[in-house]
């Protein structure tokens, strides 16, 4: 990622945060349900600082080179570091009290399971390889690669609950393949 790029993605965090941090007192000031408001305006930084993670997951990804077949199954491992490093970065943000457990049981386990299951490939493709049984590699490998109904429900959860990142949305320029 190019430094003007991650000072974008940068600027744009601390944008929604402290705006939505805003709005919660602007829409106080303005009248209404304080308690409403303040629950939109937690939901929405839960939202971005989440996102944020991802966007950094992918982008910590971006740019390794894959020239040879040893480089695939170590960019599966980096993935799978990735994947869990980032599940837990997320388990560890506070999620607005009201939808707690909705989102530990539809996102953060479920990002969990997939994070292991990628590690679980990471190391079979890597045992397969040292093995010299590059068709099994390549079998596991092609199969990371492969969304399963775990990732597509998580990934449909997060739409609806408004992420964009973690969504598979893209950061900036609408990339599906976040």
């Amino acid at each position: 990622m190019t430094i003007r790029r991650r000072a974008r993605v940068t600027a744009l965090t601390a944008f929604v945060l402290l705006g939505t941090a805003g709005a919660g007192v602007w829409a106080h000031a303005a009248g209404g349900d304080p308690a409403d408001k303040d629950a939109a305006a937690a939901k929405a930084r839960y939202i971005a600082t989440v996102d944020a993670l991802c966007v950094a997951a992918e982008t910590a990804l971006e740019g390794q080179r894959v020239d040879t077949f040893a480089d695939e199954v170590a960019e599966l491992a980096a993935a799978a570091r990735s994947m869990s490093g980032t599940a837990a970065r997320i388990e560890a943000v506070p999620p607005p009290p009201a939808d707690a457990a909705r989102l530990r049981r539809e996102f953060v386990e479920p990002a969990k399971r997939m994070a292991a299951r990628l590690t679980e490939d990471a190391g079979r493709a890597d045992r397969a390889f040292r093995a010299g049984d590059r068709t099994t590699a390549r079998k596991i490998i092609d199969g990371s690669l492969t969304a399963n109904p775990l990732e597509e429900n998580m990934r449909a959860f997060a739409e609806r609950y408004g992420f964009r990142a973690c969504a598979g949305q893209g950061a900036e320029d609408g990339d599906p393949e976040m």
